[in-house]
């Protein structure tokens, strides 16, 4: 008789769909796995890329049947792609963020080091550094919000807020939060971007 097996097959044409089944049929019992499905040719596109589908496939060996010699078995699927999709988008989200913090953790502990090296005794220098830590904190404050608003990320209701704003002005503002940082290790950090950048439409959070 023709083997399951070889029936579906002829029919997915996806060996690893196949291979689950097998293992049920081999093994007598459930076999699970999650499998990658390449796009159908003309399939969507997404930033360039061919889009895959994931599905979590469970193989159940059928027994007991009028022809118990063919073995036969039972394939479901669950398409799990969102999940696979909010899973990245998290991992990628955190990994941003905790990047992100070493920049006002690190500028808050070198302008607390300078204070306490003797900035304080510079009242104008003193204020400027307080001035300064005042916008690390806030920088601390919106990443904490950003973290809050994972939730919405994940459910695709993340809104932008775009305005028209200048490049050479969102360029300038992040030099400076890392000038602090580059003169204490010793780094020469220059800004080099034309004066007559064109302004954009951007969230400048």
């Amino acid at each position: 008789m023709t083997d399951a097996r070889n029936r579906l097959a002829a029919v997915v044409r996806d060996h690893e769909l196949v291979g689950v089944l097998q293992a049920a049929l081999t093994d007598g019992r459930p076999d699970a796995a999650d499998v990658r499905l390449a796009a159908p040719a003309g399939g969507q596109v997404s930033n360039g890329r061919e889009e895959h589908r994931y599905v979590r496939v469970t193989g159940l060996p059928i027994t007991g049947g009028e022809h118990a010699a063919d073995p036969a078995g039972l394939l479901i699927l669950q398409d799990v792609t969102e999940v696979r999709r909010t899973e990245a988008i998290r991992r990628e989200f955190v990994a941003n963020v905790s990047h992100e913090l070493r920049t006002p953790l690190a500028s808050l502990k070198a302008l607390a080091e300078t204070l306490e090296e003797g900035a304080l005794e510079d009242p104008p220098a003193a204020r400027e550094f307080l001035a300064q830590m005042h916008v690390e904190v806030d920088s601390l404050a919106q990443m904490v919000q950003e973290l809050l608003d994972l939730s919405k990320i994940e459910s695709g209701q993340a809104s932008l807020r775009p305005e028209t704003v200048s490049a050479q002005g969102l360029a300038t503002e992040a030099e400076s939060r890392l000038r602090m940082q580059a003169e204490r290790a010793g780094v020469r950090l220059t800004l080099d971007a034309p004066q007559d950048l064109p302004r954009v439409r951007a969230d400048p959070a």
